[in-house]
């Protein structure tokens, strides 16, 4: 599906009974049992409006909907929606799906431009960034346009970003989301097992099993000249030695 909308196919199509896709989508793990959760998602990043799925759903996604009707029965976008529908939806909207068709009626959809940008960056699911991250909209927002102005602008230097906050926050998750958003894999430290730069960085020439690098070094030398992403974890736990033996690599990249 993802693939389909890549190229172009309407995330608001509908079916021969006038049903919007996302409505469609959601109403089928009624008899399905499968989890349409990321598929949801994936069409409301891609310009599926909520709106297509009655309000009452999911104004209030914390809470079950409760049986009804409401103000938006007057809205066309939901004229489709009879009884029987709504009763499914109902029953079919889980949490996940109902915050996410509730987020997405916040989120300012992204321009035609700033699509054009990333997929012409080579990018073009970065924006699709706040569908992967519970909350934290003001960051989400930052971390794209700062990716975004990056690729734009054709640094050499390597993109640094610090995720500061208290655990629970999304820092890990948002992390790590950057390496699928970007197409490519990612190279996972964790910064609290580095007591040195030799254990960061790998043993000199002339030591010890140095001509076999480390997992840092050979990833940066398999994805030469290309995207990648290196994510260092706990990096709050590291000593001053290792954080010093960085500033050279973070400066000339």
């Amino acid at each position: 599906m993802e693939l389909l909308l890549e190229y172009g196919a309407n995330p608001e199509a509908k079916d021969p009974t006038n049903i919007p896709l996302l409505a469609v989508m959601i109403m089928w793990t009624k008899w399905t049992y499968k989890n349409v959760d990321k598929a949801v998602a994936l069409l409301l990043s891609y310009g599926a409006s909520p709106h297509c799925v009655p309000e009452y759903i999911w104004s209030v996604y914390i809470k079950m909907p409760t049986e009804g009707y409401s103000k938006d029965d007057a809205i066309p976008m939901t004229s489709w929606a009879k009884r029987y529908q709504r009763t499914i939806l109902e029953e079919t909207a889980n949490l996940t799906i109902r915050y996410h068709l509730n987020r997405a009626s916040l989120i300012k959809p992204a321009t035609k431009s700033q699509r054009q940008l990333a997929r012409l960056l080579g990018c073009p699911r970065i924006l699709h960034l706040p569908f992967h991250i519970v909350g934290q909209d003001h960051t989400l927002e930052i971390v794209m346009n700062k990716i975004l102005t990056y690729d734009a602008m054709n640094r050499k230097r390597p993109l640094v970003l610090a995720f500061a906050g208290l655990s629970g926050h999304g820092k890990t998750e948002l992390a790590t989301s950057l390496g699928t958003l970007l197409d490519t894999d990612m190279c996972n430290i964790d910064m609290s097992k580095t007591q040195s730069p030799m254990s960061l960085f790998g043993a000199t020439a002339g030591y010890k099993r140095s001509e076999k690098g480390n997992p840092l070094n050979n990833y940066l030398a398999r994805h030469t000249s290309e995207r990648c992403v290196v994510f260092l974890d706990e990096f709050d736990k590291t000593k001053q030695e290792v954080r010093q033996s960085l500033l050279t690599i973070l400066d000339s990249g």
